[in-house]
């Protein structure tokens, strides 16, 4: 006890050098979770992406086989919902606002859909990189 009758304790609190360091630790563990989360989000979607390509990809040749040797025709919903698809599936690609949009067979990134009707080619129309370094469009 001291001189006032308080009880004192011998031990210490942190000082402002420890408390720091563990804030900035704190800080590096949060970047860190962060980081991993959103790279995790943006590869689901891309595995997403890749999915309903393949859908779309068999829908159109059993629209093919269907008929005969004949592709479906553009616009390429009207050719495959509702006997082959219920939707055309939406892409939410990271780099692009989500859309169902089907385009022609010229590419011009603008995140949906690309169809060729003379090949029956079908990829998704975007020029970015997916994580692994590859090209959306050549999927």
């Amino acid at each position: 006890m001291n001189k006032k009758g308080c009880v004192v304790s011998d031990s210490k609190g942190f000082t402002l050098t420890e408390l720091m360091i563990s804030v900035a630790v704190l800080g590096l563990l949060v970047v860190t979770v962060i980081i991993t989360f959103g790279n995790s989000t943006r590869r689901a979607n891309e595995n997403v992406a890749k999915g309903n390509l393949g859908i779309l990809r068999m829908s159109i040749m059993t629209y093919y086989g269907t008929n005969k040797g004949v592709w479906p025709s553009n616009p390429l919903p009207n050719s495959l919902i509702p006997n082959y698809v219920n939707e055309i599936p939406y892409l939410n690609l990271k780099s692009h606002p989500r859309t169902n949009q089907v385009i022609g067979p010229n590419l011009t990134d603008s995140g949906g859909w690309c169809y060729d009707s003379a090949t029956g080619r079908i990829c998704i129309d975007c020029t970015h990189l997916v994580l692994d370094g590859t090209q959306i469009s050549g999927w």
